[in-house]
């Protein structure tokens, strides 16, 4: 079921919707769905280590913790996590200001855009 939830995030990435009215909210909705994703894949990493590590735990613990495996599954998490605030919020915003300003859509597209960038540059510079 698991193999499926992830696969069908997959497609919602990669699906291209060119209607130029939903450009923005396709953006967030991409962002989300890469969110998910990852966190999908944490916790798959998750099921095989509680797995690997059942009734054994307390003797690794230290191994574990000071394995790059683990510090891989941490930042996952917290990558996941925030995109997923930090998008979840950007959709909220960009509907509500579709709401209450109808003519005004390109200026929180460009602002939008440019958060996604700061941010892709961010993540790029933290993981190279």
């Amino acid at each position: 079921m698991v193999v499926f939830g992830e696969c069908e995030k997959l497609k919602t990435i990669f699906e291209r919707n060119e209607s130029a009215s939903l450009r923005t909210n396709h953006m967030l909705i991409l962002n989300l769905a890469i969110s998910d994703f990852l966190m999908g894949l944490y916790l798959i990493i998750l099921g095989i280590v509680g797995a690997m590590f059942s009734g054994v735990y307390c003797m690794k613990s230290l191994e574990w913790l000071k394995s790059q495996t683990c510090l891989t599954m941490g930042v996952l998490v917290v990558l996941s996590s925030e995109t997923s605030t930090i998008t979840m919020t950007l959709l909220t915003a960009t509907r509500l200001h579709a709401v209450f300003h109808v003519r005004c859509n390109e200026l929180l597209l460009v602002l939008v855009k440019h958060i996604t960038n700061h941010i892709r540059c961010f993540l790029l510079l933290l993981f190279f």
